[in-house]
């Protein structure tokens, strides 16, 4: 049996945690399966090089503008009509016609694709998905969600999965399993990838001080009372962002890990006394080593924590039950275990 596994590119550190929790399932699920995985840099680059102005103003009201009203404590949510936010998915899958397509080469009757696609970056595998379909390739959407869920969005992937059609969706909360689970042939309201991490990686101890982990990329570092000497920082870019005076500050500030090596940051997760984030993925791979932390963001991608029990999350330092978690995990896998098999 072979799969395809089509990895996004980690636009932060956190993309990089579902690709391996993914990974790290199917493997659990299917041992004698043979994984092909092929990395998503060419699909981002050609993106980026090829952004027209229509989509910078668009980036630039979805992320600069809730980034000023939150200075100013105003709480207004992005909106955008589903006729340009289709605009925006067409122009996407658009930027990359000069993408050469290795999966299209390769031999595998499964193809697999995780994380936050279900937005107008779909389009960066639209054509992909849609030319595997076509050679008889089984499309499976494993622990996917979606940004806003708004109604732009919804209809926008709804359209796109009803010409898809894809073999199996399993979601990593129960807003994309509700909006999205009727358009294949096998659904589960499944959980994040990145749940899988602890059994990806055993983390060393570490020769330390009891510290604290601040993890704050998207706004001013707030004022956190510690209960210990040492305070470590992680910024979990992996580009030159929007609201860069932000970073920054960060890199003025001690103790900062900056790594292109995810097992770095999973080390400082699974030691730490906490974690404080506005990083949904911090919390996921925190939770996933049994350790407390915090989210300091509203984003409906946090959806994906509740689903997991942990609703409380946002309002105080949370664990999760191991033994729930881990059965939850069992599910998962033996759904795709028996649909593949």
């Amino acid at each position: 049996m072979q799969i395809l596994y089509l990895r996004n590119w980690p636009t932060n550190i956190g993309n990089t945690f579902i690709d391996l929790g993914g990974l790290q399932c199917l493997k659990k699920a299917l041992p004698e399966a043979e994984i092909h995985v092929l990395g998503g840099l060419g699909r981002r680059l050609l993106h980026a090089g090829a952004v027209s102005r229509y989509q910078k103003a668009y980036l630039y009201y979805a992320h600069l503008i809730p980034f000023i009203s939150g200075i100013f404590k105003k709480n207004k949510e992005r909106s955008i009509s589903k006729k340009h936010y289709q605009k925006i998915f067409m122009q996407t899958t658009k930027n990359i016609i000069n993408f050469f397509d290795l999966s299209l080469a390769l031999q595998a009757e499964f193809v697999v694709v995780s994380g936050c696609i279900l937005t107008s970056q779909l389009g960066l595998f639209s054509s992909t998905l849609m030319n595997l379909k076509k050679r008889k390739r089984k499309i499976i959407l494993n622990a996917v969600g979606g940004d806003s869920y708004s109604q732009a969005e919804i209809e926008t992937v709804r359209g796109f999965l009803k010409e898809l059609k894809p073999y199996a969706f399993i979601s990593r909360d129960h807003e994309a399993f509700k909006n999205y689970h009727d358009l294949s042939e096998h659904s589960y309201d499944g959980i994040d990838a990145a749940f899988f991490l602890n059994d990806y990686f055993k983390p060393p101890k570490l020769q330390l001080p009891e510290y604290v982990v601040l993890n704050f990329d998207k706004q001013e570092e707030p004022r956190i009372d510690v209960d210990c000497d040492l305070i470590i920082r992680t910024s979990h870019f992996t580009y030159p962002p929007i609201g860069g005076a932000i970073v920054r500050k960060i890199y003025q500030k001690p103790n900062l890990l900056v790594s292109d090596n995810p097992k770095d940051y999973l080390t400082i997760y699974a030691n730490a006394k906490e974690v404080h984030s506005d990083r949904v993925h911090a919390c996921v791979a925190t939770l996933s080593f049994g350790k407390p932390c915090r989210l300091y963001d509203k984003t409906k991608r946090a959806l994906l924590l509740d689903r997991v029990d942990a609703v409380k999350v946002r309002e105080r330092l949370t664990t999760l039950d191991s033994e729930k978690i881990e059965r939850e995990k069992i599910k998962q896998m033996k759904f795709l275990k028996e649909i593949i098999i």
